[in-house]
């Protein structure tokens, strides 16, 4: 039986070529475990026999025989593979190669990526612009890591607050498909200061944090901080949002119990010099019975949960916040995606976790980092007042997740049963994106000739992140777009390839996510007669550029640092348009990196600029459509009705933008304003 099972193990042999059964284990290593369960069969009635008969000989040549055959097999199996296969792998092990490339790609669910050619021309014209405005309009100026460095420096307004992350995510705003960065504000009790710090005030009295910010991708103020849709304490949303319960009873950082509904109110946020305060009316947490007092005394060790005469009949503890703690003990057979991220869905706050079933035990599949199989088959949404969790199965086909529900069948719902709203913030995770492009990377490579000689290897595009030259792996990243094709805008999450050991780019990678297109991954392959600059090919020019380079010189010299954001390159007709924004950061400790520069490459021309409007108008000196008809004429001295409907809307737009402290925008239509009243006057 051993030898049985161990047949079927064949498949991940690691002695070939490619992982799986080889030539050598098939047609030597299998042929001589059948052999060997034939001659144990015949031992074992030999034995019994012999047992019987009391014969020795016969039992002593039957264990020979089977450990001869052992002894055979191993050296056969290296003979054949170093005599044999070694001087003809190629032809040999073409079979078996196939097989590896085959199933890894189902494993890794990438055999159905549509791949398609995308030839670089670079004749976009200032019309190709205005007719793709909503990729314009949609790119992305803000950087992850900077965004989430101001909201911590601007927004934590306490210091027991804490952005733990920055989410990417997209909303209907005022009736436009918008993609914004939105961070919780959670409670972090291991901050409180020293005379602070105890039992009443980390557990009964700091119990929650309070609310989001959110802020714009692809607009920053006139002083290139982040453009607020979202911010403060109460809130001030201008999103349109509606979000009347803002606290975070469940989250990333909520490490430490709370006991609730006490004889201590809990702070709810600050207010001016003091606090508000409130009690939680939720249906959820653990009943403070005497019993339930004794039994958490002993488990958290805490002689309080008895002394303390906070603690009456209407008391819960509500344990396991950390919600990643909290889906691991619910559903310890899944692997979590370490990126939850929060939305806001009818007037709450929820989070959205990526769940994975895994094995290692897929045929011909090739290992990476542990595992030979991967689907990103459960989202976990888990309500953040009152820690609800609900598991949904997203990916009925897949063979794990289906014998998990059928084992907890009143764990798993249906996708069919998630709300439509949760559902459309669903993202496709980065984590999985990054392992699929690892794998990409060699099994694009679909013909065993081209893969047994490695002819064209790939790997993720590296990126020069500081100015000091430090080499990284370029973060994937989601923007907004219109892929070609498509016929509407929407976040897609991209990762860019070069040629291995080479800095020209040869791919991009994309996965979609919204509506009926959510997990289809797009490969678009560029001309191999070509050199198409990759993010470190770009950032390198950026750097050799006289002008920008003398400008990011003269900054970290002046007490000031340049930080460069994240490396955007958009497809447009049958052209790359290539944008980086640049930071610039004080040395001091508390310093606010601020956006002041779009560096924009389109062919062989690079600009840096004030603003994307800027930039464009300096490459192929395009114009922003405001939305203003041509002025017509001045008939006795009295406006048109179009001119004067064009200097109201102007006028209206620089007031709004004025109440909202959004002065760049302010700018910008005063000075539109004044030069159509110039050509009026004209």
């Amino acid at each position: 039986m051993g030898y049985y099972i161990k047949s079927w193990k064949l498949v991940y042999s690691p002695r070939g070529v490619a992982f799986g059964a080889s030539y050598t284990d098939i047609h030597v290593t299998y042929l001589f475990y059948k052999l060997i369960i034939i001659a144990s069969l015949a031992a074992a009635v030999v034995v019994f026999i012999s047992v019987l008969r009391t014969k020795i000989k016969p039992i002593i040549i039957s264990i020979v025989f089977i450990i001869v055959l052992i002894v055979v097999e191993n050296v056969s199996a290296i003979f054949v593979q170093n005599a044999v296969v070694k001087s003809n792998e190629k032809g040999l092990e073409k079979t078996y190669i196939q097989y590896n490339i085959d199933y890894t790609r189902k494993a890794y669910n990438i055999d159905t990526l549509k791949e398609e050619n995308f030839k670089i021309v670079d004749d976009l014209t200032k019309e190709d612009i205005g007719k793709n405005k909503e990729i314009i309009s949609n790119i992305k100026i803000n950087s992850f890591a900077q965004s989430l460095e101001f909201y911590n420096q601007a927004q934590v307004l306490r210091y027991y607050y804490t952005f733990n992350d920055l989410d990417v995510d997209r909303y209907n705003i005022n009736g436009k498909y918008t993609q914004v960065f939105i961070a919780p504000r959670e409670i972090d009790s291991n901050s409180l200061v020293e005379n602070a710090a105890n039992w009443q005030n980390k557990h009964l009295v700091y119990t929650h944090g309070y609310g989001v910010v959110m802020s714009n991708v692809n607009t920053v103020t006139s002083t290139g901080q982040p453009d607020f849709l979202i911010n403060n304490i109460p809130p001030n949303n201008k999103s349109g949002i509606s979000l009347k319960n803002p606290s975070i009873y469940y989250g990333e950082k909520t490490n430490d119990y709370a006991i609730v509904n006490t004889g201590m109110q809990e702070i709810d946020y600050p207010s001016g010099d003091g606090n508000k305060y409130t009690d939680y009316k939720v249906e959820s947490g653990i009943s403070m019975t005497f019993l339930n007092r004794i039994m958490f005394a002993i488990q958290y060790n805490n002689i309080n949960f008895l002394l303390s005469r906070d603690i009456n009949s209407d008391s819960k503890v509500l344990i396991n916040r950390n919600i990643i703690d909290r889906v691991q003990k619910i559903a310890p057979f899944l692997t979590y995606d370490n990126d939850p991220y929060i939305i806001m869905n009818n007037d709450q706050l929820y989070w959205i976790i990526d769940a994975y079933t895994t094995s290692d035990k897929y045929p011909y599949s090739q290992p990476y980092n542990g595992v030979n199989y991967i689907r990103n088959s459960v989202k976990v949404v888990i309500n953040a007042l009152n820690g609800k969790t609900d598991f949904y199965i997203v990916d009925k086909t897949d063979p794990l997740a289906e014998s998990y529900s059928k084992i907890f069948p009143n764990l798993f719902k249906s996708i069919d049963d998630v709300d439509p709203n949760i559902k459309a913030h669903f993202r496709y995770p980065e984590g999985l994106f990054k392992l699929q492009g690892e794998v990409i990377a060699k099994y694009h490579m679909t013909d065993p000739g081209v893969f047994f000689n490695s002819e064209d290897l790939w790997q993720i595009s590296t990126n020069d992140k500081e100015v000091k030259g430090e080499v990284t792996i370029n973060d994937s990243s989601y923007f907004t777009t219109k892929l070609p094709g498509s016929s509407k805008e929407e976040m897609v999450l991209v990762d860019y390839f070069n040629m291995r050991e080479r800095p020209n780019m040869v791919s991009m990678l994309g996965a979609r996510m919204d509506g009926d297109n959510y997990g289809k991954l797009v490969l678009y392959r560029f001309p191999t007669d070509q050199s198409i600059d990759s993010p470190y090919l770009f950032k390198s020019k950026m750097n050799q550029d006289t002008k920008i380079s003398q400008e990011i010189t003269l900054w970290n010299k002046e007490g000031s640092q340049v930080v460069y954001g994240d490396t955007i390159i958009l497809p447009i007709k049958n052209s790359l348009l290539y944008i980086e924004p640049l930071y610039l950061r004080s040395n001091g400790k508390n310093a606010i990196p601020e956006m002041k520069r779009v560096i924009m490459m389109y062919g062989d021309k690079i600009i840096s600029a004030q603003s994307i409007d800027e930039a464009l108008a300096g490459i192929f000196e395009y114009k922003a459509d405001t939305g203003i008809t041509k002025p017509g004429t001045v008939d006795g001295g009295t406006l048109s009705k179009e001119n004067a409907a064009s200097i109201k809307d102007l006028y209206d737009k620089a007031i709004a933008a004025q109440k909202n402290g959004d002065w760049a925008s302010y700018g910008d239509y005063i000075k539109k304003l004044g030069e159509l009243i110039d050509q009026l006057n004209k």
